[in-house]
């Protein structure tokens, strides 16, 4: 049976001033994307998913950074979902 995770976060310039959506690295324009990391991890070891080594915190959000760039080069900066597999 074949097996993938989906994640997906919501991206908003406006958390970067929600102190309580703070990760690691201070403020993050990602809807709490610590948890959805915390979160994909424990779904992979659950299900006996091999882990990627670039599974982490850093990785993803720098995934979600290229989207976002991508996405609001060609329609301007507004919020988005940002959605992985």
């Amino acid at each position: 049976m074949s097996y993938a995770l989906l994640a997906s976060t919501r991206y908003d310039p406006f958390l970067l001033s929600c102190a309580w959506n703070n990760d690691a690295d201070g403020p993050s324009p990602y809807l709490l994307l610590h948890y959805q990391v915390d979160r994909l991890i424990a779904s992979a070891t659950l299900n006996e998913q091999a882990l990627h080594d670039g599974l982490t915190l850093s990785n993803v959000k720098a995934l979600c950074n290229k989207v976002v760039r991508e996405h609001n080069d060609s329609f301007g900066g507004k919020a988005l979902k940002v959605s992985t597999q």
